[in-house]
């Protein structure tokens, strides 16, 4: 106990014996009739005084708590996990949302706002690809329309073109300032990008910024070893807040019960004095608790409901008035039935158990360690530890489905697996002629050149290669974002589907095809061919680290991933990179292997619901991805699109 904290509890014991005492014998004040002042004074002095205890008492708390000093502070425990839950991924829209958080009413001061110009500018370079590709214009008529607003029927995307970067302010608009965060220039411009975005794709997309896009909002934990934190202890006492807020009520209540001579009101403040001192003396219930998991399906498929059961046994010898648990479910699983937190009351020696459903997605999902929180009969202190049971893996391989495989984009030949080389040599396709060398068959003499001239001659033919496919799964932190208002599925996932997809056509085709993940988590697979190679290729997109769930912390090294291609893979290998292109690193990976000398080709998957509306932030992103798609395609790059969303010119095949 803290020296501040001593007196104030020895005054409220005090005070509290006071009251018990005047209750019980009214007859021990009989003998003291003070009169005038000398009679209400002190009374009015012992009231000031133990109300300003409990305002010192209730400001020690505070000032304890928020720096965190000393064994008796007091914290509130963070908000528990909800691995009901796919953790948060961050939406498509957020990276606009923090441009136009950038822009707000103080800039305007500012001679050369910096963050208005590049907003424009990059919209405006943008504005002409969209109206380009949607109305065949030439590029002076859109220019004259951008500058005149005729290109759109809203008024406030047309004004961001029209107007100045710093537009003057009306009346009403000064008076909106003053409880309104978004400049009338960052209004405009989720117009102009609605307004763009609209016309080059098939979902509607709308002005506003999807909820929870707001920059610096930090979700509440989702597993429990997000909400655990990377500390190694298995377990931890806390202290509930609750017994500080009732020693300051009793104190408030005991003094303005001496102040208005309330005898009942001075008795509650021996409630506060129990309540600090069981806080005081009182331990935590001791961690007593064995669970155990099993699954109904261990490898279940795709779209399976897999039933959890969880046994609780208290295995010490008291009883545990709460004991709370909460299972550690696996990122990609999301619950479909039930819940996997269960709250009990178990005597030494008692069992408990519960079930959950959880709905299966292609995989390696291996459940993680339980929470288990257990409090005294009061709830002022709590145990929390993580309890590990057996390991339990639900395994979920992704289904056999037809793929159209992204186009070679040189060398090829009629015949599957093979392309035609540089080098010329047995084959079917006439190349050239040459001299005649020892050694070479008869088969390729040139008979016929022999008989007009009496030269030796040999033909050559094109030589016909097996050709070797290298699928280069784009999986960086910058893949795990959502699209759509309730999705939780990040465009990760769909990069990998499609690799998948792509890989077991290939091999179908009995071609050699190899796998890399371009991701700060490696993994390499050399191209081969067979089925123990197509097993191998299935069981890494499903358990591999660089496939999962949840996003790589570490950031990506393109430099890096380059060397590891360029060192391990020859050039006449061909390249096809799966990826939702959200970035402009993405595409500087592709110009580089096609710098290199690769055949690079682009299988770029964006799934998204047709029926949903888009944000501004996410058509902005739609936008960009459509430059960055055309950008590849003029450098003679071929991309294959997979989604709703096609960002090129309507009707145009990819």
């Amino acid at each position: 106990m803290t020296g501040s904290r001593r007196p104030l509890l020895v005054v409220g014991l005090v005070a509290s014996l006071l009251g018990v005492c005047l209750l019980v014998a009214p007859t021990l004040g009989s003998g003291f009739t003070p009169t005038g002042v000398g009679r209400t004074a002190p009374f009015a002095l012992g009231g000031v005084v133990v109300l300003l205890l409990a305002g010192v008492y209730f400001l020690t708390d505070v000032l304890s708590s928020s720096t965190d000093q000393g064994d008796d502070a007091e914290t509130q425990p963070p908000e528990t996990p909800t691995p009901e839950r796919r953790p948060h991924y961050e939406s498509l829209g957020e990276s606009f949302a923090r441009r136009l958080d950038g822009i707000s009413w103080t800039d305007r001061r500012e001679a050369a706002p910096t963050a208005r110009i590049r907003l424009r500018d990059d919209l405006r370079e943008m504005a002409r690809r969209a109206l380009t590709d949607s109305d065949h214009r030439s590029r002076n008529e859109i220019e004259s329309r951008l500058d005149t607003g005729t290109w759109t029927a809203d008024s406030d995307a047309a004004a961001f073109f029209t107007g100045d970067i710093v537009p003057e302010l009306s009346i009403r608009q000064r008076l909106r300032s003053l409880w309104s965060p978004e400049a009338v220039f960052a209004r405009r411009a989720r117009h102009a990008v609605a307004a763009l975005a609209n016309r080059t794709t098939n979902t509607p997309v709308v002005p506003a910024l999807r909820e929870g896009t707001t920059p610096g909002q930090s979700p509440p934990p989702v597993s429990v070893r997000e909400y655990w934190g990377p500390n190694d202890e298995t377990a931890r006492e806390r202290r509930a807040s609750r017994a500080s807020d009732v020693v300051v009520a009793a104190l408030a209540l005991g003094g303005l019960g001496i102040l208005t001579l309330t005898p009942s009101l001075l008795l509650l403040t021996t409630f506060g004095v129990i309540v600090a001192g069981y806080a005081r003396v009182a331990t935590p219930p001791t961690e007593s608790v064995s669970v155990s998991r099993a699954l109904d399906i261990e490898t279940p498929a795709p779209g399976t409901e897999v039933t959890v059961t969880i046994g609780i046994e208290n295995t010490g010898s008291e009883t545990l008035a709460d004991l709370r648990v909460i299972d550690g479910v696996p990122p990609g699983l999301r619950v479909t039935e039930g819940s996997p937190r269960f709250t009990t009351a178990l005597r030494p020696g008692k069992k408990a158990s519960f079930t959950y459903c959880v709905e299966a997605v292609p995989g390696h999902h291996a459940f993680g360690p339980m929470l288990a929180i257990t409090r005294d009969v009061t709830g002022l202190h709590r145990r929390e530890s993580l309890v590990e049971p057996a390991l339990t893996t639900l395994t979920c391989h992704r289904p056999r489905r037809p793929a159209a495989i992204a186009g070679h984009r040189r060398r090829t030949t009629p015949l599957p697996g093979a392309s035609r080389s540089n080098a010329a040599g047995a084959g079917v396709e006439f190349h050239s002629v040459r001299e005649y060398r020892r050694g070479d068959p008869l088969s390729r003499v040139h008979w016929k050149q022999r008989a007009k001239t009496g030269e030796f001659t040999t033909i050559d033919f094109d030589e016909s290669r097996l050709t070797r496919v290298l699928v280069a799964v784009d999986t960086r932190r910058e893949t795990y974002r959502t699209v759509g208002r309730d999705a939780d599925t990040p465009l990760a996932r769909a990069s990998i589907a499609a690799a998948h997809d792509v890989s077991m056509a290939l091999l179908d085709e009995q071609i050699p095809v190899g796998l890399v993940a371009v991701s700060p988590r490696s993994c390499w697979l050399a191209p081969q061919a067979g089925a123990t190679h197509r097993a191998r290729i299935r069981t890494l997109l499903t358990e591999d680290d660089a496939f999962d769930w949840t996003p790589p912390t570490a950031d990506f090294d393109a430099e890096h991933a380059l060397r590891v291609i360029t060192r391990q893979t020859q050039t006449a290998t061909q390249i096809v990179v799966v990826s939702p292109l959200l970035d402009d690193q993405a595409v500087q990976l592709v110009r580089s292997l096609d710098a290199h000398g690769y055949a690079v080709s682009v299988h770029s998957p964006f799934p998204a619901e047709e029926s949903a509306s888009l944000s501004a932030g996410e058509g902005y992103a739609v936008l960009m991805r459509g430059v960055r798609i055309k950008t590849l395609r003029s450098a003679g790059i071929h991309v294959r699109t997979a989604d709703t969303l096609e960002p090129t010119r309507r009707g145009e095949s990819s």
